[in-house]
């Protein structure tokens, strides 16, 4: 059976659209002859504004231009460089965190790869806790290392520098700080 509501609809709407005029002209407009003479007297004439000539570029050739060059504005173009992508920040979560721990027991050697090679759950973080956490400290060293290389060739950049670390490292104890804290 077919549903008979798109039937119905046509049923209905083609007598309307034959029926329907077409579309419908503007109607006269309803000023009179002498009340629209009184108002384009008022209203100021019409002028149209002088040609402009066209405009002389500040460093117009001496010689000829040829017609088969394009001269195009002069435009200086500065080289800006892609951001450093870490391949950690194309993983998803689970994925990061398996990494993490996989590269923090990789990187353990002899008595320490003993040691700290395992993790128990409830009593020490976890491997991939502690992988971050070792990836920070490698990352703070690298800091550390740039930071003592300015200081050693500008020791007047050294005072900014100095500043700089310390507004980081008040930033960094605001956000680590218990909920609650002062």
């Amino acid at each position: 059976m077919r549903p008979a509501g798109p039937l119905l609809l046509l049923l209905t709407a083609s007598p309307a659209c034959l029926t329907a005029d077409g579309p419908t002209e503007a109607s006269p407009s309803q000023t009179s002859a002498r009340l629209s003479q009184e108002i384009r007297a008022t209203l100021p004439k019409f002028s149209p504004p002088p040609p402009q000539p066209p405009p002389v570029p500040a460093s117009a050739p001496a010689a000829p231009r040829d017609p088969d060059v394009l001269e195009l504005p002069t435009m200086t173009v500065r080289a800006k460089h892609a951001p450093r992508i870490d391949p950690l920040d194309l993983l998803t979560k689970p994925a990061r965190e398996k990494q993490r721990a996989v590269d923090f027991k990789n990187s353990l050697k002899g008595l320490d790869a003993i040691l700290n090679g395992f993790s128990i759950p409830i009593l020490s973080p976890s491997m991939a806790e502690r992988g971050w956490r070792a990836e920070q400290a490698r990352q703070l060293q690298d800091l550390n290392d740039t930071a003592s290389l300015v200081r050693a060739l500008d020791p007047a950049a050294a005072a900014d520098l100095d500043k700089v670390a310390t507004e980081a490292k008040r930033a960094i104890e605001l956000q680590d700080r218990p909920a609650g804290g002062k």
